[in-house]
C-alpha cells in the first residue's frame, strides 16, 4: 500500500524487486525505472537490503530461530 500511494503521488522514480512465489523456491525479480538507468545507484540500493537483511538474520539467531 506504500508503494501504491507513492506511485499515485509520482513520488517513485524506480523499482527493483524480488518476490517470493507461493511455490517453494519460487520467485521474480525486475528492475524498472531510474534503477535500470542509473546501475551503481541501484547496486547502492540493493547493497541497503542486503544489511537489512543481514541484520535480521543475526536478529534471528540471536533468538535461536536460524
Amino acid at each position: 500500500m506504500t508503494l501504491a500511494a507513492a506511485a499515485a503521488r509520482d513520488e517513485i522514480t524506480g523499482i527493483i524487486f524480488a518476490a517470493s512465489l507461493d511455490k517453494p523456491d519460487r520467485f521474480i525479480s525486475n528492475i524498472v525505472g531510474e534503477c535500470a538507468d542509473r546501475p551503481t545507484y541501484a547496486l547502492g540500493l540493493v547493497s541497503m537490503l542486503t544489511d537489512q537483511l543481514k541484520g535480521l538474520q543475526h536478529d534471528m539467531r540471536d533468538n535461536g530461530e536460524a
